[in-house]
C-alpha cells in the first residue's frame, strides 16, 4: 500500500508539472569531471549561490527567477592564497577574492552556458539557451532542459575535451616551459586582429580554420562572433522548470552532440521529481527514447493471464491505471497540438514571403526582354527593381518545364530556412495563374561560369581570387551537409549555379532539385536522374543513389574547372585527352599537376595552394563514394596547408557518343559542344 502510495503521488506530480508551469526554475549544476570544478553564475538579482564549489559526482540546485538571465560556468584550479586569503581560480575566475562571484565578470576562457528565460514573442513565453566557446574552452559542458518527452527542446553543448586538439597560438599553459600542460584553449578574438565582432566593420572571416577546432567537434555550440550557424536553442518556457547543466557529460553524449541539432528531433529528457538540494550522487544518463515515447512507470494493459484475480474498481490500482490512462492521453494531445503549431509556423513564415504578381510584373518591366539574365529548362531568369529600389533576380517556371511543381516547392521551402554567407537568399516567391515565380537577391556578377569560361572576363580572376571562391563554395556546401539544422544534399552543383556578389563572393544557387535528409540518412534514391552530367557522380547517373558525397563530387569537378579554366565535358574516346578530368588524373600520375594551371594565371600563384586545390578536386571524384572527403575535411585542408590528405585513386570518367551534328558547333565561348544523349562510363584504368 505504501508503494502503491508513492507511486500515486509521483503520478500526481508528473500531471501537475503538464498542467500547470511553475512560477520559478531551477538550474541542477552537476560536475562528472574526475577533478573540482567551482561553478560560477552571474544574472539578474544573482548575489546568492554565485559561486560554489563541486567535487566529482556532486550536484546542486539553484532556484532562479522565471524571467532570469544569466551564465553559468566552470572554475577549475581553484584555491586560496594563506597568506590573505584570497579565492582565485587559474581558469574562469571572477576577480571577487572569494568563491561568490556576486555579479562580477569572468575571465575567459572558459565554456559558458548563457540563457534568457521567458522572453514573450507573439504571446508564446520562450526560453533561450546556447552553450558557447566563442570566448574559449575550459572544460566540457553540456545544458538539457527537464521537459516531458516529444516537447522538442534540444540538448546542446560541447563535450569533447577541446583542450587536446588546441592548436599552440590559442593553448593557455598552466607551465609557460611545458608545451603539453594546456588547461584551456582561447577565443579567436583574442589573437586574431581582423576578428569581427561588429556587422559594421569586418575586415576579416570569422570562419577560419582556427574555428573549425571548435566547430566541427561541437556543431551545436556558438563558436565564433558573429557565428552565422544557428546554435542558439529554443524551449517553450511553460513546459519547462528546470535545466541540468552538467560539467563532464557522459560520453554516451558525444555522438548527439557532435551533429547539428534538428529541434524535436533529438531525444528528450523526461520529467523527473523535482530533485532534492545538493544530491551528491551522479546524475542519472539522458535517456535516449524517441520523442514520440510515452514514458510510463508500468503497461497500460496487462496480458491475460487466467490465475490472474479480477481488479476490483474501487481498488488503487484501477484508479492508478485510470489516472495512467488520463496522463497518456494528455502527452498525445500535447503532442499533436505542437506539432500542429510547428507545422503551422513552417507555413506561416513561407506565406510571409509570398510576393504580388503585379509587384514582380512591374518590377521586370512585364519581363522584358533587355531584363533578362539567363535561362534554363526550368524557364528563365529576369532582373528587376522593386519601388523602393531594391534589385532583384525572378526565376520564372516555363510552363513546360522540367523543374515541376514540386521542385519549385522543395526550393521555396529549403531556401526559406537557409541562412548562410555563401548560399544565395531567397526574398520571396509567387503563385498565380499560369505562373511560378521565385524572387532573389539580385547578384551584380552573375554566375562563375560566366566569367571562368569566357576568354576575355576570365583575366579578372587572379589565383586569389579563385582560392577564396573555391573556399567560399566548400563553406556553403559544408553548411548544407554538417552545419545547418536541415541536412541538404544539392544534386546539381556546377559552375552556373554558382553565383557572385560584387565583391566575387560566391553564393550557391538553385535548389529546385535539392533533397532533404534526416539528421542519420547517409543515402537517398531516385529513379529520375536529374542534374548535369559532367558533374553528376558516377553512382548516382548510374543508379539513381545520391548522397552528400555526390555534392562533393559535382565540387571536385568545380574545382578542376576554377584551376584549370576548363570546362568539364564529355569526351570523345579519340581525344581523350582533352577531356579535363583524364588531363587532371594524368598529370598528376606523372607529378606534373602544376601544369594543369590556367595559362591566363601565368606564375602569379602560390605553388602549394595550387596542388593542394588539384589534389582535393582529385580525392572528391573517385569513383566510390566512400573514398571522397567530407566536406568538414576539405575546408579544413583549405585553410591549412599542414594538413596532409591521402593521395587520390585513378578515377572514373564519364564518356558519349557524340553524333556528326553536334561535333562540328561550339558553345557562347567557343567551346566545343558535346552531345550527352548516349552516355556510356570508360574505365580506363586498371585497378590496384
Amino acid at each position: 500500500m505504501a508503494m502503491l502510495s508513492r507511486v500515486f503521488s509521483l503520478l500526481i506530480l508528473i500531471l501537475h508539472i503538464h498542467l500547470f508551469s511553475g512560477k520559478a526554475k531551477t538550474l541542477t549544476v552537476t560536475n562528472n569531471c574526475t577533478y573540482t570544478v567551482w561553478p560560477g553564475i552571474s544574472g539578474t538579482n544573482q548575489k546568492n549561490d554565485s559561486g560554489f564549489v563541486l567535487l566529482k559526482g556532486e550536484s546542486r540546485v539553484i532556484a532562479v527567477q522565471k524571467n532570469w538571465k544569466g551564465r553559468v560556468w566552470g572554475r577549475t584550479l581553484c584555491s586560496i592564497d594563506k597568506s590573505n586569503g584570497n579565492f582565485s581560480c587559474v581558469t574562469g575566475d571572477c576577480a571577487t577574492n572569494n568563491i561568490e562571484c556576486a555579479g562580477e565578470s569572468l575571465t575567459f576562457p572558459v565554456t559558458l552556458a548563457e540563457f534568457a528565460f521567458s522572453i514573450i514573442i507573439e504571446n508564446n513565453e520562450d526560453d533561450f539557451y546556447d552553450v558557447s566557446v566563442a570566448q574559449g574552452y575550459n572544460v566540457p559542458l553540456m545544458v538539457a532542459p527537464n521537459v516531458e518527452t516529444g516537447a522538442g527542446c534540444d540538448v546542446t553543448g560541447c563535450v569533447f575535451d577541446l583542450k587536446k586538439s588546441c592548436v599552440a597560438e590559442l593553448a593557455v599553459l598552466s607551465d609557460p616551459t611545458n608545451s603539453s600542460s594546456i588547461i584551456g584553449c582561447r577565443g579567436l578574438c583574442d589573437v586574431d586582429t581582423n576578428c569581427c565582432n561588429s556587422t559594421t566593420s569586418c575586415p576579416g572571416d570569422n570562419s577560419s580554420f582556427s574555428t573549425l577546432i571548435y566547430k566541427k567537434p561541437c556543431p551545436r555550440a556558438y563558436s565564433f562572433p558573429l557565428d552565422d550557424v544557428g546554435d542558439t536553442f529554443t524551449c517553450d518556457g511553460s513546459k519547462v522548470s528546470t535545466y541540468n547543466i552538467t560539467f563532464c557529460p557522459s560520453p554516451n553524449m558525444s555522438r548527439l552532440l557532435s551533429m547539428p541539432s534538428s529541434q524535436a528531433a533529438q531525444p528528450a529528457v523526461a520529467v523527473a521529481p523535482t530533485p532534492t538540494p545538493i544530491p551528491t550522487t551522479a546524475p542519472t544518463p539522458i535517456p535516449t527514447t524517441s520523442p514520440s515515447t510515452v514514458m510510463s512507470p508500468v503497461p497500460l494493459i496487462q496480458p491475460t493471464n487466467s490465475t490472474t484475480k479480477p481488479i476490483s474498481h474501487n481498488s488503487p490500482t484501477a484508479v492508478l491505471l485510470i489516472l495512467l490512462v488520463i496522463f497518456v492521453c494528455i502527452c498525445r494531445w500535447k503532442t499533436m497540438k505542437e506539432n500542429n503549431v510547428q507545422t503551422g509556423d513552417i507555413r506561416r513564415s513561407v506565406d510571409s514571403l509570398q510576393f504580388d504578381f503585379n509587384t514582380i510584373r512591374s518590377a521586370t518591366r512585364n519581363f522584358a526582354a533587355d531584363n533578362k539574365l539567363g535561362g534554363g529548362g526550368f524557364g528563365d531568369v529576369y532582373k528587376g527593381k522593386l519601388e523602393d529600389g531594391q534589385e532583384i533576380a525572378v526565376k520564372r517556371l516555363s510552363k513546360n518545364s522540367v523543374q515541376g511543381i514540386a521542385e519549385f516547392e522543395t526550393e521555396i521551402i529549403l531556401v526559406a530556412k537557409l541562412n548562410h554567407k555563401n548560399l544565395v537568399k531567397l526574398l520571396g516567391y509567387c503563385v498565380a495563374p499560369q505562373e511560378s515565380l521565385l524572387v532573389y537577391e539580385f547578384l551584380p556578377n552573375s554566375s562563375l561560369d560566366k566569367f571562368l569560361f569566357d576568354p576575355t572576363r576570365k583575366s579578372s580572376l587572379d589565383w586569389p581570387m579563385r582560392l577564396k571562391i573555391i573556399t567560399g563554395i566548400a563553406r556553403g556546401l559544408m553548411y548544407l551537409h554538417e552545419d545547418s539544422r536541415l541536412k541538404i544534399v544539392h544534386r546539381d552543383l556546377k559552375t552556373s549555379n554558382i553565383l557572385l556578389d560584387e565583391a566575387m563572393n560566391p553564393k550557391i544557387a538553385d535548389f529546385g532539385l535539392a533533397r532533404l535528409f534526416e539528421v542519420d540518412q547517409t543515402q537517398g534514391n531516385t529513379r529520375r536522374i536529374a542534374g548535369t552530367y559532367g558533374y553528376m557522380a558516377p553512382e548516382y547517373a548510374k543508379t539513381g543513389h545520391y548522397s552528400t558525397k555526390s555534392d562533393v563530387y559535382s565540387f571536385g569537378v568545380i574545382v578542376l574547372e576554377i584551376v584549370s579554366g576548363q570546362r568539364t565535358q564529355f569526351f570523345r574516346q579519340v581525344q581523350l585527352d582533352e577531356a579535363l578530368l583524364h588531363r587532371a588524373w594524368r598529370l598528376w600520375n606523372e607529378n606534373k599537376a602544376i601544369n594543369l594551371i590556367d595559362t591566363e594565371l601565368g606564375d602569379n600563384f602560390k605553388r602549394e595552394e595550387v596542388l593542394k586545390c588539384i589534389q582535393i578536386g582529385l580525392l572528391c571524384i573517385q569513383e566510390n563514394a566512400i573514398d571522397r572527403p567530407r566536406m568538414t575535411t576539405i575546408v579544413a585542408a583549405l585553410y591549412r596547408q599542414d594538413i596532409s590528405l591521402p593521395a587520390p585513386k585513378p578515377p572514373n570518367f564519364f564518356g558519349c557518343v557524340v553524333d556528326g551534328e553536334a561535333r562540328d558547333r561550339v558553345d557562347e565561348y567557343g567551346n566545343p559542344y558535346i552531345h550527352t544523349g548516349a552516355v556510356t562510363v570508360s574505365d580506363l584504368y586498371s585497378r590496384e
